[in-house]
C-alpha cells in the first residue's frame, strides 16, 4: 500500500521573492526574504516596495527531504490567486478561478502528490487578492469533515420571566451560536456557546438568551462555524417563541412522567397521549421524571424531546424535573450536563403567566449504600438534601414565588397521597416541604402538585383521605387531612389498566380545566380546580377512602 506523507514541520524553511518571475523561475531555488512560516503570513510585510492589489506578484520556495516514497497530503490558500509546482510539475493552479474562499486556511485546498525518497522543492507563483496578501499553507485532514448537520430540535428549556434557552443537537462538533431578535426590528443578536471566551465544540448545546422583554416575540436562527471553511452559517429554519408574561392568566401545558418502556413502545404511547390531549395547542410541555429507566441522553433527546419538537417544541419550552431512573447508568451523574435548570441545579422556581411553578428534585428512591443497588453508591443523600432544602427557604421568599397569584409544584414523587415501597421519598419530601405547604393555613397555599414515580393513576381530595383512582390505591404513608391543595399522580408501567397517562392542564384567571388519558388515549377524568380550591368533577373516577399507614 502506497504510503501516506502528511504534513510535517519540516516545512517552515521558506523564501519570498517580490516580482515577476522569469522563465524556469519554479525549477530551482532564487535568493529571496526568507522567513518562518506558522501557518498563515501576510505577504505585504515582506514586500520592500509597497505592493499595488490585484496586480503584485511573488514567489514563494520551500524545499523537503523524505526518506519514503508515497503521496504528500498537505493544504494551501492564497489571498487570491497561485499556481503551485513540485519539482517543476504543477499540483495546484487556482490562477483564473481564484482561491475560491474568503477566509485563508490551509484547507482552501488539499493537495496530493507523490514523490519519491529524496529532497524536493515546493515552488508558488502567487497573485495578491483586492484587500491583503495572506498566504498559507500547512497540515489538514486526509478528507473534508461532514458538512455541518442538525441532528435533533432545536427545543426551547428553561423559560422565565426574561429568559429562554435555546438546545440543540448535531452530527459532529460544532461551535455554536444563537442569533435573535424581537419581531419587528432589525438587528440580530448573538450569543455564542462559550466558556470565558472560547466557543465550545460540542454536539449538543443549551444556549440561554437573558435579557428578553416579558410577553415580547423573538425569531431566532442557530449559527455554526464551518469546520473546513471557519464560517458562519445558518443551521436549520428559523424559529420564534413569546418570552413568558408573568401578568398573562391564560395558558395551557402537557405533564406526564414515568415513560420506562422499550423505545418503540414509548413512541407509540408518548404519541397517542399527545394526540389525544392536543399538545400542538399547548404552551409548554413537562417531564416530570423517568423518561427511561437509566439516563441516556441520546434517547431522550431522540425519543420524547424529538416527538415534542413534532409538536411545537422549537416554540414551545420543555420542563424537565428529573426522577430517580436519571440518576442510574452509565450517564447518570451528566443529567445537569445535559438538562440543568437555569440556576444550574436540577430545582428551580419559574414564572409563566401569574403562577410561579416549583421544580424540585425527589431525589433516589433508595438510600446511599443499599445492598446490591450499585447506582446508588455514588450519592451523597445528605449533602443533596442539605442543599435543596437551604435552596428552598430561599426561593419561598423570592418575589417569583410570593408576587405570584398561583402556585404549582411540579416533581417526580410527592410529599402525601404515595405509597413507596423504598421507604425514602415521601419522607423526605415531607421534611422539606410540609413546613411551607401543610395545615389548613399553610405559609404558602399550592393549587395542585403535579407527580409520577408510584405507577398508580391517583387524584387526592385535599382535606380527606379520599382518592379518585381506577381502583383501591395501595395505603399512603401520609393521608391528605392535613393539606389543602391535590396530588394529582400519573400512571406508569407495572399498574393493572393505566400503563402510562397524562395531564392536560388549561388555566383561565378564575382556575384551572384539567384532564387525563391514558396510553391509548382515551380520556380518564375530566376535572375543574378553581382559585379557591373548589373542585367540580365532570367525569371522575370512582373515590376510594384509604386510611394511610402514618395516620
Amino acid at each position: 500500500m502506497e504510503k501516506l506523507i502528511p504534513f510535517s514541520s519540516w516545512i517552515h524553511n521558506w523564501t519570498f521573492i517580490q516580482g515577476t518571475p522569469k522563465d524556469g523561475w519554479q525549477n530551482a531555488r532564487q535568493e529571496g526574504r526568507n522567513f518562518h512560516l506558522d501557518a498563515c503570513i501576510n505577504l505585504d510585510r515582506l514586500c520592500d516596495t509597497p505592493p499595488i492589489p490585484n496586480e503584485s506578484e511573488g514567489v514563494l520556495y520551500c524545499d523537503f527531504a523524505t526518506e519514503l516514497e508515497g503521496t504528500v497530503m498537505i493544504g494551501m490558500g492564497c489571498d487570491w490567486r497561485m499556481k503551485v509546482y513540485c519539482d517543476g510539475d504543477v499540483i495546484l493552479d487556482t490562477w483564473e478561478s481564484g482561491n475560491g474562499y474568503s477566509y485563508i486556511f490551509p484547507s482552501n485546498h488539499r493537495v496530493f502528490f507523490k514523490v519519491k525518497a529524496g529532497n524536493h522543492l515546493l515552488a508558488f507563483h502567487v497573485k495578491r487578492g483586492k484587500d491583503s496578501w495572506y498566504f498559507t499553507c500547512g497540515g489538514v485532514s486526509q478528507e473534508p469533515p461532514p458538512e455541518p448537520e442538525l441532528t435533533h430540535g432545536p427545543w426551547l428549556s428553561n423559560p422565565d420571566a426574561g429568559t429562554m434557552t435555546v438546545a440543540f443537537t448535531c452530527a459532529n462538533p460544532l461551535g455554536a451560536a444563537i442569533q435573535y431578535r424581537k419581531i419587528g426590528t432589525d438587528g440580530w443578536k448573538t450569543t455564542w456557546h462559550q466558556r470565558q471566551g472560547q466557543c465550545l465544540r460540542r454536539t449538543y448545546h443549551a444556549i440561554p438568551l437573558t435579557g428578553l422583554e416579558p410577553g415580547a416575540k423573538y425569531e431566532y436562527r442557530i449559527i455554526v462555524i464551518h469546520p473546513d471553511h471557519y464560517t458562519e452559517m445558518q443551521l436549520g429554519d428559523t424559529h420564534s417563541f413569546v418570552v413568558p408574561d408573568v401578568t398573562k392568566s391564560k395558558y395551557s401545558f402537557f405533564f406526564t412522567a414515568d415513560l420506562q418502556f422499550n423505545l418503540e413502545k414509548q413512541h407509540q404511547i408518548f404519541g397517542k397521549m399527545l394526540e389525544a390531549a392536543d399538545a400542538k395547542s399547548c404552551d409548554f410541555f413537562v417531564l416530570a421524571g423517568d423518561v427511561n429507566s437509566g439516563f441516556l441522553p441520546e434517547n431522550v433527546i431522540g425519543g420524547p424531546f424529538a416527538q415534542l419538537c413534532e409538536y411545537g417544541a422549537a416554540e414551545k419550552p420543555i420542563l424537565y424535573v428529573r426522577g430517580n431512573h436519571e440518576m442510574r447508568g452509565t450517564y447518570g451523574d451528566q443529567f445537569l450536563d445535559y438538562f440543568a435548570c437555569g440556576n444550574g441545579t436540577s430545582y428551580d422556581v419559574v414564572r409563566l403567566g401569574d403562577t410561579a411553578f416549583l421544580l424540585l428534585d425527589s431525589w433516589e428512591d433508595k438510600p446511599a449504600k443499599t445492598p446490591g443497588h450499585t447506582y446508588c453508591q455514588w450519592n451523597m443523600d445528605e449533602l443533596f438534601w442539605q442543599q435543596e432544602t437551604e435552596w428552598l427557604a430561599t426561593a419561598m421568599a423570592d418575589e417569583k414565588w410570593t408576587g405570584a397569584k398561583r402556585r404549582i409544584v411540579i416533581c417526580h414523587g410527592a410529599a402525601y397521597s404515595h405509597y413507596d415501597g423504598c421507604m425514602t421519598i415521601p419522607f423526605v419530601l415531607q421534611k422539606m416541604t410540609d413546613p411551607y405547604f401543610e395545615g389548613a393555613n399553610p405559609v404558602s397555599k399550592l393549587n395542585m402538585w403535579l407527580t409520577g414515580h408510584i405507577h398508580r393513576y391517583v387524584r387526592s381530595i385535599p382535606g380527606t383521605d379520599d382518592y379518585a383512582a381506577e381502583s383501591m390505591p395501595i395505603r399512603p404513608f401520609k393521608g391528605g387531612k392535613t393539606y389543602t391543595y391535590p396530588v394529582l399522580t400519573v400512571g406508569g408501567p407495572s399498574a393493572r389498566k393505566i400503563q402510562a397517562s397524562c395531564f392536560r392542564v388549561d388555566a383561565d384567571a378564575d382556575g384551572f380545566d384539567v384532564k387525563s388519558w391514558d396510553q391509548d388515549g382515551n380520556l380518564l377524568e375530566d376535572i375543574r380546580y378553581d382559585n379557591d380550591g373548589t373542585c367540580t368533577e365532570r367525569k371522575a373516577f370512582e373515590h376510594y377512602t384509604v386510611e394511610p399507614i402514618n395516620p
